[in-house]
């Protein structure tokens, strides 16, 4: 999505927020923690810093990423997001992907 001529950017933060929102949700079904019906990612954040506290470095992260879950996906809220920021947003899907996978990995 990044690599098209124009890059489609909005699509591409929607997938990131995406990815986040599934790795902490599926880290929180790793733990037994019932997993609430949200695209908020603090609140999935937090939920997961309860059973691990290093959950709480991707508290900003989860800020960042949560308005692409909804507000830029309908045309009354919809902007163009600068490459630039699309690179950033999936840069942090991918921390936050590499912080789940690292502690699923251990526990295995």
């Amino acid at each position: 999505m990044l690599t098209t001529d124009p890059p489609i950017t909005d699509t591409a933060c929607f997938h990131a927020q995406q990815c986040a929102e599934k790795c902490l949700k599926a880290y929180l079904v790793f733990a037994d923690i019932h997993v609430e019906k949200t695209h908020y990612l603090p609140r999935l954040v937090a939920l997961c810093a309860g059973v691990d506290p290093r959950f709480q470095e991707m508290e900003s992260t989860a800020a960042e990423l949560t308005d692409y879950a909804v507000a830029d996906r309908y045309p009354d809220s919809w902007r163009e997001i600068p490459l630039d920021e699309a690179i950033e947003a999936v840069g942090k899907a991918e921390e936050c992907m590499a912080l789940v996978r690292a502690k699923l990995e251990r526990a295995a």
